[in-house]
């Protein structure tokens, strides 16, 4: 089991709040506490950071396990040396606002352009082009451009997250890596032809029982509030400076039972300051030793981490998460699987079981921005939804596929590239099957299926599929058991005492 930690921090060279000395000593203080603990690392570097001498001169003096790469969004700096007018808002030479801080804000040929000065003003500066990229958000248009044109090992993009500030990615490969596809940077590809060559990692160590549905929980104590919690590992967060919550962290994310390999990303922006994440710095690093010292966890460069996969994976790999305790004591219990063809989510609410969210990877579902800009102030990615407990759910409906009965327990455990839940009720027993062609459910329970009545998605039930519309894209899923339609969804029951959830991207039924 190969478990790997990055420590990736990324720097801005301008502070809205005019406190430049401040980003100069959070970079110093990072890089100090990597020193101590004798840990690599990797720094992604803003334009407007990286053609500063005084950043310069910091990461060539340090003697820091260091590496550097290229963190873009689109500063005032680097869009007037490719010739682009600046269009942030008054005062700003940094924008967060996706138009105009993002490549996907931009026409196709302005993207190449930003790309290259920023790959040849790195070359100018350190002797070499980068070969690590990161960004919030990135369009599979750049990506496959740069990983075409420069020799690239990784990219690194944001957590799942429905509009936090300007951003959402939504219905990805929920944690670990993947090889994007050509037309949609979240969704995995399902064929070599369509699959850029270049892992992508997901940043920011997202909680797998929380962060999900995070607005349903909002009394659970260790969370920042911005108005509604966030549950991440970021060292900025309550959950990042709790011991307590780190540990657990660790225990969550690389433990036996997940698949393959397991994968967590430290770090912060310098823009935080380092009196907002030195505390869960400190807590982090001592608890990243402990267990690096105990043999539980690799730290590596994002480089070498980029380079393993690639030589361990030509496509797409299962993986999983796999969360049996609960930090805060509520009696929940999570697993997330991910293939190139799909994701999952088994959710245990104290005693209810619910499969609260399936999404299907297509490689051929185009993103939004791919030919046209975006021009609003925000953007979403996302995938193609079949269970949704998020948006598809309201006050009244929470929606998700529900078991009937009362769980007294549930396990989990591994078979090869399977992930294998076993659900105990009072009365007999279930197991969910995940695996690259489906879900295969073993029992005699009938399973309900509910969400909230004004969803954009359109569902059409029919003897032996499940057939969906969103965004003008069709799709299906095949089922083998019985299927009853519901004012609300529909309920499922096995067929000799088995039901089985076909994920095939090839097949889009019309409506």
């Amino acid at each position: 089991m190969h478990n790997i930690v990055n420590i990736i921090n990324f720097v801005r060279g301008f502070d809205p709040n005019g406190k430049d000395t401040e980003l100069i000593n959070t970079v110093n203080q990072e890089l100090e506490l990597c020193q101590r603990y004798e840990f690599p690392c990797t720094f992604l570097l803003q334009y407007d950071a990286l053609i500063r001498q005084d950043f310069q001169e910091i990461f060539r003096k340090t003697g820091c396990d260091l590496e550097l790469g290229i963190w873009i969004e689109i500063v005032k700096p680097l869009a007037e040396a490719c010739g682009i007018p600046w269009r942030g808002r008054p005062g700003m030479d940094w924008d967060w606002h996706v138009n105009p801080g993002f490549l996907m804000a931009y026409t196709q040929a302005e993207r190449e352009r930003l790309c290259d000065e920023i790959m040849e003003k790195f070359r100018e500066i350190y002797g070499q082009y980068p070969n690590l990229i990161g960004s919030w958000l990135l369009d599979s248009y750049s990506m496959d451009y740069m990983s075409r044109k420069y020799k690239l090992k990784a990219f690194v993009i944001c957590r799942e997250q429905w509009g936090v500030d300007a951003y959402t990615l939504w219905g990805g490969y929920y944690n670990q890596g993947y090889y994007a596809s050509k037309k949609n940077m979240l969704s995995p590809a399902q064929s070599f032809s369509a699959q850029i060559p270049v892992p992508v990692f997901r940043m920011l160590g997202i909680d797998p029982i929380y962060e999900y549905d995070n607005r349903r929980y909002p009394t659970v104590g260790e969370a920042f509030t911005i108005p509604y919690p966030i549950y991440t590992l970021e060292p900025s967060l309550k959950m990042g400076k709790s011991e307590r919550c780190v540990n657990w962290f660790m225990d969550t994310y690389f433990n036996d039972k997940t698949i393959y390999f397991a994968y967590a990303q430290m770090g912060q922006e310098n823009s935080f300051h380092w009196s907002a994440i030195q505390e869960g710095w400190q807590v982090q690093m001592k608890v990243l030793k402990e267990q690096c010292d105990r043999g539980r966890v690799r730290v590596e460069k994002l480089s070498q981490t980029g380079e393993w996969f690639s030589n361990q994976f030509k496509s797409t790999p299962p993986t999983s998460i796999v969360a049996e305790s609960d930090w805060s004591s509520n009696g929940l219990k999570s697993v997330w699987y991910n293939c190139k063809k799909y994701r999952a989510n088994m959710f245990l609410d104290r005693d209810t079981f619910i499969i609260r969210d399936i999404y299907l990877f297509d490689e051929n579902y185009e993103e939004r921005y791919y030919e046209k800009p975006c021009t609003e102030w925000n953007a979403i990615y996302d995938n193609l939804p079949v269970v949704d407990g998020v948006q598809w759910s309201n006050q009244e409906i929470r929606c998700g596929l529900y078991l009937e009965g009362k769980v007294t327990e549930m396990t989990v455990e591994k078979s090869g590239e399977s992930q294998i839940v076993n659900v105990r009720l009072e009365h007999g027993q279930e197991t969910v099957i995940c695996s690259e062609d489906g879900i295969k459910i073993e029992g005699t329970g009938r399973w309900v299926f509910q969400r909230k009545p004004d969803v954009k998605t359109l569902m059409n039930i029919g003897s032996d599929k499940i057939a969906f519309e969103h965004r003008g894209f069709s799709y299906a899923v095949e089922v083998k058991g019985k299927i009853e339609g519901t004012e609300h969804g529909y309920i499922l029951t096995p067929v000799e005492h088995v039901i089985c959830l076909t994920i095939n991207p090839e097949r889009r039924e019309l409506l």
